[in-house]
């Protein structure tokens, strides 16, 4: 069986605070007015208790890494699905444009964020349109 020490105070907080007495809140004045109370857990409880804080620890950590890894489609998955809309054709030099530009990770999450393939072939023809203007 582990023991816990539960402190709790035999007075309402707001009752030993004086805002206006800079001691107001010792320590030592206040140590005397609280009384200390057991509550015994078996190690079972422990046990069951750390299970839970664990498992909740690691739901958490998998709803995380799955916001953070899973939104963001990779450059084969964006490259195909330009090309499926027939307005981009391989060996042009917007598809080896679109294929550098698609390959920072960044560009990929910009082009999920479009409706639709209509918008993210514009917005790959305007990004190689800036591009080829400087």
């Amino acid at each position: 069986m582990f023991s816990i020490a539960i402190r709790r105070c035999s007075h309402p907080p707001s009752a030993t605070i004086n805002e206006s007495d800079p001691h107001s809140g010792n320590k030592q004045k206040d140590a005397g007015k609280r009384t200390k109370e057991k509550k015994e857990f078996s190690s079972r409880d422990v046990s069951y208790f750390v299970d839970r804080a664990t498992s909740a620890g690691e739901k958490i950590a998998a709803k995380i890494d799955h916001f953070i890894r899973a939104t963001v489609s990779d450059l084969k998955t964006c490259m195909n699905e330009l090309l499926a809309m027939g307005r981009l054709q391989k060996q042009m030099n917007l598809y080896f444009y679109a294929c550098k530009f698609l390959s920072q990770k960044a560009n990929r999450e910009v082009l999920d964020m479009q409706d639709n393939a209509n918008d993210k072939f514009a917005w790959v023809e305007l990004s190689y349109q800036e591009y080829r203007q400087t």
